[in-house]
């Protein structure tokens, strides 16, 4: 898993994700655009530029999305050299983040966002890719905290 690139060591797209937490709640943002995604719940982020390091992509990312400044933590280990699925072409990298300064807000690119409990995650309308890695979320906070 490269930290460095915006690709992975077998040449895939690395898109980042932030699992914000707060008192055992995790954070969905409700997507606006695209049309085919509008009304679907995802983990806020978007794609690392070339030659941009992923935590230096999820930090902007956060800021143009949510309007927020982060502490990237940890990532969420997936199946994948750590990663997630996303096609054939690309992964998710997610990472914890449990510090933000100010308060998330949506911005143009999402409807809402909300804080949710593992029970509220389950009836959302999640994006197919961030299905897992909700589930992963609060598997290891429930084991954590």
């Amino acid at each position: 898993m490269s930290t460095v690139s915006h690709r992975t060591t077998s040449g895939q797209s690395i898109v980042v994700a932030g699992a914000l937490l707060r008192d055992g709640l995790l954070m969905g943002a409700q997507r606006a655009t695209p049309e085919a995604l509008v009304g679907y719940w995802e983990l806020p982020g978007g794609k690392v530029e070339p030659d941009e390091n992923p935590v230096d992509a999820l930090h902007r990312e956060l800021i143009e999305e949510l309007g927020t400044r982060v502490v990237v933590g940890d990532v969420v280990p997936g199946p994948f050299d750590g990663d997630w699925p996303l096609g054939d072409h690309s992964v998710l990298r997610v990472f914890l983040v449990t510090s933000f300064e100010p308060e998330p807000v949506a911005g143009d690119s999402h409807l809402q966002v909300r804080w949710v409990a593992s029970d509220e995650a389950a009836l959302l309308r999640w994006l197919p890719a961030d299905l897992a890695p909700v589930h992963a979320v609060f598997a290891a906070s429930a084991t954590t905290g």
